[in-house]
């Protein structure tokens, strides 16, 4: 884990602003990312490429969003939430670890009991083909 600091950090935290929106009144922005499991008192959150661990008593609001078109469901919830101006940030890291565990891709069933090609020789017009078809279900 990085110690949080450098402009790799300060370019993810630019990108969250981007991401959240501030309401008029500026009392409260939203934050849309995956949630976590967080220590007592607190909710974890990723995103933008940051892991937020945020005060639970600042959150107003949690809406679950829809899962994202070709992921499967991971150890976490897609949401938009809403938290208090000035919520008290507990912890925040780069989210490195998080992604493999958040963003598992949807593979067929025949593909992920396919360990290797098999031993036969396969046609060019099938290789296209298979070729064509892990594309267009992101499998490639």
């Amino acid at each position: 884990m990085r110690d949080g600091s450098g402009p790799e950090v300060e370019a993810l935290l630019d990108r969250l602003a981007r991401d959240s929106d501030l309401f008029g009144d500026g009392s409260s922005f939203t934050v849309s990312g995956f949630l976590l499991r967080g220590e007592d008192n607190a909710v974890r959150l990723v995103s933008g490429g940051l892991c937020l661990d945020l005060l639970a008593e600042d959150v107003l609001a949690v809406e679950e969003q829809p899962l994202p078109d070709g992921l499967a469901r991971s150890v976490a919830i897609p949401v938009r939430m809403t938290l208090r101006a000035g919520a008290r940030v507990l912890r925040l890291c780069v989210a490195d670890m998080y992604v493999p565990l958040l963003f598992k891709k949807r593979v067929p069933f025949a593909m992920r009991t396919r360990l290797e090609r098999p031993d036969v020789p396969v046609s060019s017009s099938f290789a296209r083909l298979e070729a064509a078809y892990k594309h267009r279900h992101s499998l490639a």
